[in-house]
C-alpha cells in the first residue's frame, strides 16, 4: 500500500504527504461534482472499451515515464455502462494526477502499487460528496484513525486500519451490516426470515460485500452461473434463483433508504435470460402439483390406514375436503371451527382468509377431533418443537414419506396437489371460477368481483361444496 519508501520514513515527511493527498482529496471530490453530469464534449474521454467494458486510462507525463514504469496508466471500471463509467473515472483521474504531483515535488520517491492505492482513494471521494474539508481536518480525520504508512506496521494492519477508516467515516456500507434489522423488521414467517437471513448473510453478502462497489454485470454473471451450475455448485431452477434474488432486491431497497447511495441493482427483468415459451416450458409449469385423482386420494388415505397412522389419515381427509394448506390446517384452533365452516384467520396471502364450508363427508370426523382435542388444536397432539416454532413439520415429513413409497413424484404430487384436486373437481362440475376461489382462497382477477365483491352468499358456497365428491367409480 505504500506510495514511497522514502518520503514516509519521518512523522514530519508523513504530514507533509497527506496535506497534499488531502488538498488532492479535495480536488477530486470538487471535479466529481463538476463532472458527475459531463459536459457532451467531457463524454468518452480517457475512457478506452476493452470487449464490453469500460476502462480509465491516463497518459503519464513524459518527465514521469521512468518513474512510473509505464506510459499510460489503466484501470478497469467494471462496467458496461458509459454513464456510470463517466462517474466512476472521475476520482482515480483525481488521484492519479495527485500522484504525478506527488512525485515531481519528490524525485527520489519511489512509486509502487497504484493501483491498490487509487481503490481506495475511489471509494474514498466517491463517498465525501458535498462535505468539505479543509487541510487540518482532513489531515486530523486521517492521520488520528488510520495512520497505514506508518513505520513497523505491517500489511495485514494497514489494510485492517485503511477498513477501519473507511467504515468509521461511512465511505462504504457493506452489504453485511444491516441484515439482521432488515429480516427482525419484515414480518416474514419464520421459516422465510431464517431463509432470507442466511441467504443475504452468507451467499450476497460474501459474494458483493460493498454496496458502492457492485455491478450489474457481476450479478448477471452470478445468476448466469447458479442457472447453468457453472459456479461448481448444483444449478437452480429459475424459480429458485428469483426467490433468492427476491430478497437481495428488497434488502437493498431497505439499504438504499437507510444506509446507501448505490442505486438498486437486482432487478429481475435485467439479470435473468429471457424465458422462451416452448414446449417444454410449458410443460414444465404444467407438471408441478399436479391434482390427485379420486384413485390417488383412496391410495394415501390407504396408506396412512395401513401405517396406523390416525393423525396423519385426518390430516389427509381434510386437505381432500377444503384445499386448505398443510400450514393452515395444522395451525388451526377449534375456535376456528364452527358447526358448518372453518374459518381461515392467518393465510400465506391475504385471499387465503376465507371461510369454509364443511363438508358432509367429513362432518363426523371433524365432531371427534373436537372432541378429543387436548390442546385446543383440531389436529390435536402436533409438536412445534424445531427450528421455525411451526407444527406441521412433523406430519407434512410423514406425508412425504407415505406419497414416495406410494409412488408419486417429489415435486409433481405435493399436499398442495389437493388444492389442485378441489378445483379440478369444481370445474368438472360447472362451478363458476368466483366461487371456487372464494373457497381454495385464490385470487378474483376481476374488477367487479376481485376489488368490489368482497365475498359469495354463504349458501352459493354451502351447494359449490356439494359438488366435491371421492366415491370411487363403479367397476
Amino acid at each position: 500500500m505504500k506510495l514511497c519508501s522514502k518520503l514516509l520514513k519521518t512523522n514530519k515527511t508523513w504530514i507533509f504527504t497527506l496535506a497534499i493527498s488531502i488538498k488532492g482529496v479535495q480536488k477530486g471530490v470538487q471535479l466529481f461534482k463538476d463532472t458527475h453530469l459531463p459536459k457532451t464534449r467531457e463524454i468518452g474521454k480517457n475512457l478506452l472499451k476493452k470487449g464490453q467494458t469500460w476502462m480509465v486510462t491516463l497518459r503519464v507525463p513524459e518527465d514521469l515515464k521512468d518513474k512510473f514504469g509505464v506510459s499510460r496508466l489503466k484501470k478497469s471500471l467494471k462496467t458496461t455502462d458509459l454513464a456510470i463509467a463517466e462517474r466512476r473515472k472521475v476520482p482515480l483521474l483525481a488521484h492519479w494526477k495527485l500522484l504525478f504531483d506527488l512525485a515531481r515535488e519528490n524525485p527520489d520517491a519511489v512509486i509502487s502499487d497504484i493501483d491498490q492505492t487509487s481503490e481506495i482513494y475511489r471509494n474514498y471521494l466517491l463517498r465525501l460528496e458535498s462535505e468539505v474539508i479543509d487541510s487540518g481536518k482532513g489531515m486530523a480525520l486521517v492521520a488520528q484513525p488510520l495512520n497505514p504508512f506508518a513505520p513497523g506496521i505491517e500489511q495485514e494492519e494497514q489494510f485492517r486500519r485503511a477498513e477501519v477508516f473507511i467504515k468509521a467515516n461511512d465511505l462504504n456500507a457493506r452489504t453485511i451490516d444491516h441484515v439482521d434489522e432488515f429480516v427482525d423488521q419484515y414480518n416474514w414467517a419464520p421459516a422465510v426470515a431464517q431463509e432470507a437471513r442466511t441467504y443475504l448473510k452468507e451467499t450476497f453478502a460474501f459474494l458483493f460485500p460493498i454496496f458502492e462497489e457492485i455491478d450489474q454485470s457481476d450479478i448477471r454473471n452470478y445468476c448466469d452461473g447458479r442457472l447453468r451450475g457453472t459456479d461448481g455448485k448444483q444449478a437452480w431452477a429459475r424459480a429458485s434463483l428469483k426467490k433468492y434474488l427476491n430478497y437481495a432486491r428488497t434488502y437493498w431497497e431497505y439499504c438504499y433508504e437507510r444506509h446507501t447511495s448505490a442505486p438498486n441493482l437486482v432487478i429481475n427483468a435485467d439479470l435473468l435470460p429471457k424465458e422462451g415459451n416452448t414446449k417444454a416450458v410449458k410443460m414444465k409449469r404444467m407438471n408441478s402439483n399436479l391434482p390427485y385423482s379420486i384413485e390417488d386420494a383412496h391410495a394415501l388415505l390407504n396408506g396412512a390406514i395401513a401405517r396406523n397412522d390416525q393423525p396423519l389419515e385426518d390430516l389427509i381427509r381434510l386437505g381432500m375436503y377444503t384445499g386448505c394448506r398443510i400450514n393452515e390446517l395444522c395451525s388451526m384452533k377449534l375456535s376456528q371451527v364452527t358447526e358448518d365452516a372453518f374459518q381461515i384467520d392467518d393465510s400465506k396471502t391475504p385471499d387465503g382468509i376465507r371461510r369454509i364450508p364443511i363438508h358432509a363427508d367429513i362432518q363426523q370426523m371433524v365432531e371427534r377431533l373436537k372432541q378429543t382435542s387436548t390442546d385446543g388444536y383440531l389436529l390435536s397432539g402436533q409438536s412445534n418443537n424445531n427450528q421455525f416454532g411451526v407444527r406441521h413439520k412433523g406430519l407434512q415429513q410423514k406425508f412425504s414419506r407415505l406419497k414416495q413409497a406410494l409412488g408419486f413424484g417429489q415435486k409433481v404430487y405435493t399436499f398442495h396437489s389437493f388444492r389442485s384436486t378441489l378445483a379440478n373437481q369444481f370445474e368438472s362440475a360447472g362451478v363458476p371460477e368466483t366461487h371456487a376461489a372464494r373457497i381454495i382462497g385464490h385470487k378474483v382477477n376481476s374488477m367487479t368481483y376481485g376489488v368490489y365483491s368482497q365475498s359469495v352468499r354463504w349458501d352459493v358456497l354451502v351447494d359449490a361444496m356439494k359438488v366435491i365428491s371421492y366415491k370411487l367409480p363403479a367397476n
